[in-house]
């Protein structure tokens, strides 16, 4: 059994067989919230000896662009910001970690995600939430 806080990951296709995971997923958009999830991706990658691929998937808008008032963001400081916070993020990281970084650019970072994911193989995605209840999206 593994001790408190410490992450297990034992996978069995269908069939029985064990599940190899050789790449592992972890998008973030640098919050707390997200970056929450970065142990359990990183715990995960070494036990597989997977690599860890972080993305973060830039959007050109300050807010939802559904609501007509969005602003756009200042891209020279957005772009000094994305570069600052994915070089702290991966130097945080265990040097001998096989890491990726990628910054993409869409209108929704879900949608970003997953054409990522249609060009690149990843065999689990690790990612934080915002950990409010989806309840109140409907209403």
């Amino acid at each position: 059994m593994d001790s408190p806080g410490r992450t297990s990951c034992s996978l069995t296709g269908e069939g029985g067989e064990t599940v190899s995971i050789e790449r592992v997923l972890f998008p973030t958009d640098f919050s707390q919230a997200a970056n929450s999830a970065l142990p359990h991706a990183l715990e995960i990658a070494k036990k597989n000896s997977s690599e860890l691929v972080i993305l973060h998937v830039a959007t050109p808008h300050e807010y939802d662009p559904s609501n007509p008032e969005y602003q756009y963001l200042n891209t020279g400081n957005y772009e000094e910001y994305l570069q600052e916070s994915m070089n702290r993020l991966s130097t945080s990281l265990e040097p001998r970690l096989d890491t990726s970084t990628t910054i993409t650019r869409d209108g929704s970072p879900a949608l970003g995600i997953l054409r990522f994911l249609e060009e690149n193989k990843a065999d689990m995605i690790v990612m934080g939430t915002h950990g409010r209840s989806a309840i109140p999206h409907f209403f």
